[in-house]
């Protein structure tokens, strides 16, 4: 048979202080929190600097590329200019060709 002694220091409405082992661990836990947060911010900015860097190199690749496009594109529109010039001004000395010999022969 077992029994059981229920004394003053296991009663739950009478709290004592912690011991100064409780106390010291509870203290090295904040410290080993705190210096979690602190490294974990510290990786964090380390992060947050490469993705700059990262997104500095990305857009003036982008840019790069996006001049070059632009001066492909006004190449080829001024070739298409140069070339409908052509067709026009060809167009209108036949027209005005065609107007100045059709009054000379009606008169």
């Amino acid at each position: 048979m077992t029994v059981w002694i229920v004394t003053r220091a296991c009663s739950p409405s009478i709290r004592s202080a912690p011991p100064p082992v409780e106390v010291a661990n509870e203290r090295s836990h904040d410290t080993c929190r705190n210096l979690s947060v602190t490294q974990s911010c510290g990786v964090n900015l380390t992060y947050r600097s490469e993705l700059k860097e990262l997104n500095e190199v990305n857009f003036a690749r982008f840019d790069a590329k996006l001049e070059q496009r632009i001066a492909e594109l006004r190449a080829e529109l001024r070739t298409e200019i140069h070339g409908l010039k052509a067709e026009l001004i060809k167009w209108m000395f036949l027209f005005w060709a065609g107007t100045a010999l059709g009054g000379l022969l009606l008169r």
